[in-house]
Order: structure tokens, then sequence, then C-alpha cells
């Protein structure tokens, strides 16, 4: 079966609040969102849940929590930003339900709202793998409000090049007058996870405290890196 697919108006997607499906005109441009379907073990339970632990009704937006026989007792190694309490899994993911079938945005905390509406790191990240020369180079975009800016930053481990501008040129595109903030590095720059998931957070938190690392190339599109012709 084909997997059902839902219209989203992104001025809706905010925790605690129902999300407006199939917007009617004027509304902006709608998100598109893949079902993932409904539980298929038996014994396993879906729920969706607000900033204080209060479970939501289907169709508003929150974190997902998972529980059942096939959800693990704990993580191996460094948390991934999901946690467990007792046999509850807090996934650190946003979703909704509708029909029974959850709906997954992403990583809580990995979106803006901006003048734009809603704006997902996961959508810019694949806006900038448009760009040839960082097709194939790890790279991630991390959004919050920096000296009062609505802001993406990009880190790519990606020496310095002719593709920085196109980097801010296709974020504005997708997410209208943002401050975008580019940081070329080498190999490593971008921290992981072990599923290989960005530490969005923890690269924010680095960059403000000045520990991230690596090179900022441009900020707000004008190019300050002294190498910044180099590819």
């Amino acid at each position: 079966d084909v997997p059902r697919t839902v219209l989203a108006a992104r001025s809706s997607l905010a925790v605690g609040r129902r999300v407006r499906l199939r917007p009617g005109p004027g509304a902006g441009d709608p998100l598109r969102i893949v079902s993932c379907g409904a539980p298929l073990v038996p014994g396993s339970s879906v729920r969706i849940v607000d900033d204080s632990g209060g479970v939501l009704p289907h169709g508003y937006l929150g974190e997902i929590v998972v529980s059942g026989p096939s959800v693990a007792r704990d993580y191996h190694g460094e948390d991934a930003g999901s946690k467990f309490r007792g046999a509850d899994l807090y996934t650190g993911d946003s979703g909704f339900l509708d029909r029974g079938e959850l709906f997954v945005l992403g990583r809580l905390g990995d979106g803006l709202k901006c003048r734009a509406g809603l704006v997902l790191a996961e959508d810019l990240e694949t806006a900038i793998r448009e760009i040839p020369a960082l097709r194939h180079a790890r790279a991630a975009v991390l959004l919050g409000v920096l000296n009062g800016d609505d802001t993406a930053i990009v880190v790519a481990e990606r020496r310095a090049g002719p593709w920085i501008p196109a980097v801010t040129q296709a974020l504005r595109r997708a997410a209208g007058e943002i401050r975008v903030v580019v940081v070329a590095g080498p190999p490593g720059t971008v921290r992981r996870t072990t599923s290989g998931k960005p530490r969005r957070r923890p690269m924010w938190a680095a960059f403000t405290e000045g520990t991230l690392g690596g090179e900022i190339v441009a900020d707000a599109g004008r190019v300050t890196g002294a190498g910044a012709g180099r590819d």
C-alpha cells in the first residue's frame, strides 16, 4: 500500500497545538508529511505528550512516546537526546497522530518559527545537498536565535570555496530572510550520534561558546573568510 500523505499548515506546527491539515488558499506553503503507519507489534503503543508530559489528543503536535515489547531498556553509550522513563521511551522527536497513524516532523528543537513559518533543519539540509560541492560532504544545519536574529548555522566538513554564496541563496529561498552563518571545518567538525544523526543542540551550544571548531566563512551572506576562494 502507498503510505498516506497529508498537507499541514506550517503556522500550526507548534508543540501543544492542533495541526491544521488540508489548509486552504492563503495559508502559505504547506508542509507535506508522510505517515509512518500504526504500531504493528501487539502490546505496543504510541502517544503524543506536551512539554509537561501531559497526553495530547489525536491531531495535536508534541513529543512522541513509545512503549511496548519492541522498545529497548536503555541506550548503549552516549544518550542520543531520547530518554527512558520506566517502560516508556521519550524519543525526542516531534509528531502527531491522525486516524491512528503517526506522522513525524523531526527532532524537537530542530525547527524555527520565523516570518516564512516553521522551518525545519532537515528541510534546509536537503536544500543544501542540491549544491554540487556539498552533495557528498558531511554537513548539518543548526537553527536558533543568535543575538536576536532568526539564524541558520551551516556546519560543513569542506574547505571554504565558491559554494559558500550558494548555501546562503539556497537557505534564503527555503526559509526567507533568515540570518545565515556558514562554518567550514575539517572532518569531525559535524558532531553525530552513534546512529549518525547530527547532534544539533550540542553543536549550537559549542558554537555560542566558541568551541565548535572550524572557521566562520560567511555571516548573513557576507563572505568573511580570508581563504573563501579556495575549493
